[in-house]
């Protein structure tokens, strides 16, 4: 602040107008063209004039010029850029196998099975049958039991 011929100076702004100088101003709005030397590295929503990263509201994140949200996108699964392969969804910014009800991953990328019914993996992952057995309800049933 400055006193001077009967006038108090606030603020940047006032300081200029009665003769102070400014150093390292802080720019007052992200989308001033006049001082985008100074600017703010993260825009107002919808503004990219000047170069800065798009903001976005919690939970989005900005990524190629939008907003997606890290959590679940599957082209941005936790991080942009970062895209989750077929038969796999973005949960939590993780991704993780997509297996329907009922099934378990057993093996990778992401095989699901149904350990219901499935001979290989009948009751969990790798329990195989006998050649002469089949899967029901999770138990090998059948020739040989």
């Amino acid at each position: 602040m400055r006193a001077g011929a009967g006038w108090i100076c606030v603020g940047a702004t006032a300081l200029l107008a009665c003769g102070g100088s400014v150093t390292n101003a802080v720019d007052a709005g992200p989308d001033a063209t006049v001082d985008a030397s100074t600017d703010a590295p993260v825009d107002a929503p919808g503004d990219t004039t000047d170069g800065g990263a798009e903001a976005c509201a919690p939970p989005l994140s900005p990524c190629d010029g939008g907003c997606v949200d890290l959590r679940n996108d599957q082209q941005n699964c936790g991080a942009c850029g970062s895209a989750c392969g077929a038969a796999r969804a973005c949960t939590q910014g993780q991704c993780a196998c997509g297996c329907a009800a009922g099934e378990i991953v057993c093996g990778q990328p992401c095989v699901c099975v149904n350990p219901s019914t499935d001979p290989d993996n009948c009751g969990g992952c790798d329990a195989r049958c006998d050649d002469a057995q089949l899967c029901a309800n999770a138990a090998c049933v059948g020739a040989g039991d």
